[in-house]
């Protein structure tokens, strides 16, 4: 029916019929309701807050170990049998980089999907106790500072929420599937945002009432994807088994070796330590609120699940820098509970965590709040992802700018490029860079190798017809290289026992055959050590220096130590809750730090110098006694009644380390 002219008001159009017509009013709500939208709030913030300061390859122990998980991935290395770290087939997705262009997109993609979730959850749990204008500013400084894992702070606010709310049994089970999901795909990821994740996901659903029906969702969604990513990057049925067994190792053994302590600001272990207890009474109290005694614990042990691996965290290798992240933790775990606290409650854990986030980065505040260049960063690599020919671009400049520094002469490439490569101890970039054909011994960073059973999967590796033909070592010291007669290594440990087994089949079966002060080229010939003969067993006191046996003139001196590896329940229970307390050898009046769980696979000691590696790859000792110390401390059990066995033992050798260049 037509609208009458005289019935419609000037200036607007006749309204339709059969149409609701939205008023100026309900637009300008919709829009605010859309723009004030958690999710809108999260990927803004994730902007100003974005975490990548590059993406460009670069040289150096952790870019090399990030170049080393591209080519596992590009090359189709099998996870657990030719490749073994830290993180397994998928672990580049949390790391974007241009050492593949494509990875590094889908990187790139999964890292801004993880940094939205993180700031759009904590946003969402964060409005519901204090509004939109105080969650905003809290969000933006928790997340500020750059947490160990964004993805499990986001799935803590999902998970709280599961346990609080009063979900249909359908959205019940599809939270079942989905965190099923993303743990089977993590476990292919970080080898410790994975199991955390499946800790967590198993906890939360312990809690809700249907978990007879939630749980083997949840299991069968995690196994499911974990068994769909598997295939998917290449993997094969035989190498599942030594990813499950060697990944545990990995795992294992980080407590008890990795152990590092640079001293820090007054403020470090009150940090930490506050920042635990905060975290744990203030779930206790949420959880109080709850209704039945199962969804309280659940909530417990998911918390504590998130809580404990970001401690670990920070007091494995403790410093200001892992201090503050952890408090930057802690803060997003509490701003994930803040919801279901008493407002008076809830803002507790808030005032403390800004304090010792002030604290933490007070003398360099302006950087980390630094929304402006954040920001300026994600739009520049944004458009180096998504504008074509800018990451192939940004690829060839790092790949110059990597050869520059590298600087290796064109008769060392061509000796390099006729045949395969691993690079010792850990600069796997230069692989990278020079396009060599990589054969990395299967934990490809040296230090890594931290058990016996790793140690020993590197030195099988070395002594099977699949070897490397060339080791290119790299001298890393950061000392004087006048006055120090070795390669460097990390956390002062003493270079020829990293990895002792593997140490001593590059010993034996790799000769130098180019050498100047930064790289020496070893290639593989004919073993050159004989069957070892025992010398002399001798059982000392912890700390006591004993003076080294005699060898011949063609031996090489080694020493086996039982009593340095993590022994006994309450040296395992602190290693597990906190950490190991450091292992040393002393020479003379030298003391370094040792990886203690592999000082049984037989540390090299002493070497003739016509028979060692040449300048500053030398690796004896030039020690007259050697000594081993276990620290004491809370529960290691150590004492002046401690004992360590030390076998001595003698290998002949055959022929000079060098040959004529």
């Amino acid at each position: 029916m037509p609208v009458d002219a005289e019935k419609t008001a000037p200036g607007t159009a006749p309204a339709v019929a059969g149409r609701k017509r939205t008023t100026p009013s309900a637009a300008v709500a919709l829009a605010r309701s859309v723009l004030l939208s958690s999710p809108v709030l999260g990927t803004v913030l994730a902007a100003l807050t974005w975490p990548l300061g590059g993406i460009g390859p670069t040289p150096g122990l952790d870019p090399s170990w990030v170049a080393g998980l591209y080519m596992a991935a590009e090359h189709g290395l099998q996870a657990g049998s030719e490749i073994v770290f830290t993180y397994g087939p998928l672990g580049f997705l949390g790391l974007p980089n241009l050492f593949d262009v494509w990875l590094g997109r889908i990187a790139f993609l999964w890292t801004g999907l993880a940094q939205v979730a993180l700031c759009a959850g904590l946003v969402w749990s964060t409005r519901r106790a204090f509004g939109v204008l105080v969650a905003v500013p809290l969000t933006f400084i928790a997340v500020s500072v750059p947490t160990a894992d964004p993805v499990l702070i986001a799935a803590t606010v999902l998970c709280a929420a599961a346990l609080f709310g009063e979900w249909s049994p359908r959205s019940r089970l599809a939270f079942a599937a989905g965190i099923g999901v993303l743990s089977g795909l993590q476990l292919l990821g970080s080898l410790r945002t994975g199991p955390t994740l499946l800790a967590m996901g198993f906890a939360t659903l312990l809690g809700l009432s249907d978990r007879r029906r939630t749980m083997p969702a949840f299991f069968a969604a995690a196994a499911g994807a974990f068994l769909f990513f598997w295939f998917v990057t290449g993997q094969g049925v035989g190498n599942l088994g030594d990813y499950i067994v060697n990944t545990g190792e990995v795992v294992g053994g980080y407590s008890a070796s990795m152990v590092f302590y640079t001293p820090g600001p007054w403020w470090e272990n009150w940090a930490i330590a506050v920042s635990a207890i905060t975290v744990a009474v203030f779930c206790l109290a949420v959880a109080w609120r709850l209704e039945g005694n199962m969804r309280r614990l659940g909530l417990v042990l998911m918390v504590g699940s998130v809580t404990f691996l970001m401690f670990k965290h920070a007091v494995v290798r403790e410093s200001a820098g892992s201090a503050a992240v952890f408090v930057s933790a802690s803060f997003g775990i509490s701003l994930a509970l803040v919801p279901y606290a008493r407002r008076l409650l809830a803002v507790v854990p808030v005032v403390i965590f800004l304090t010792f986030t002030y604290i933490a980065n007070n003398d360099h505040i302006s950087q980390t709040f630094d929304y402006k260049t954040r920001s300026s960063n994600l739009r520049a690599q944004l458009e180096e992802m998504a504008i074509p020919g800018r990451a192939e671009e940004g690829q060839r400049l790092g790949r110059e700018s990597m050869r520059d520094i590298y600087g290796l002469d064109p008769a060392e490439l061509a000796l390099l490029r006729s045949g395969t490569v691993h690079v010792a101890p850990w600069e796997a970039g230069v692989v990278w860079a020079y396009e060599l054909d990589w054969a990395p011994l299967p934990v490809f960073q040296q230090y890594s190798a931290y058990t016996e059973g790793l140690d020993k999967l590197n030195a099988a590796k070395l002594e099977s017809a699949t070897a490397p033909d060339f080791i290119l070592w790299q001298n890393t010291t950061i000392y004087d290289p006048n006055s120090i007669n070795y390669p460097g290594t990390i956390d002062a440990r003493w270079p020829a026992f990293e990895s002792p087994a593997e140490m001593v089949q590059m010993f034996c079966r790799y000769r130098a055959v180019r050498w100047d002060e930064e790289w020496a080229i070893l290639r593989r010939t004919a073993d050159r050590c004989g069957a070892p003969r025992p010398l002399e067993t001798v059982e000392v006191g912890n700390a006591e220096s004993v003076r080294l046996p005699r060898t011949r003139r063609n031996e090489a001196l080694l020493v086996s130590v039982d009593g340095l590896a993590v022994e006994g329940f309450g040296d395992r229970l602190r290693t597990m809750l906190l950490h190991a307390q450091n292992r040393h050898v002393i020479f003379d009046d030298a003391l370094w730090n040792i990886v203690g769980d592999t000082a049984a696979d037989g540390l090299l000691l002493r070497v003739p110098r016509w028979a060692d590696y040449p300048g500053k790859f030398a690796l004896s000792s030039d020690s007259s006694t050697v000594g081993f110390e276990l620290t004491p401390g809370f529960l290691t059990g150590v004492d002046d009644s401690t004992k360590l066995t030390l076998r001595f033992y003698a290998i002949p050798l055959r022929a000079p380390a060098t040959v004529s260049r």
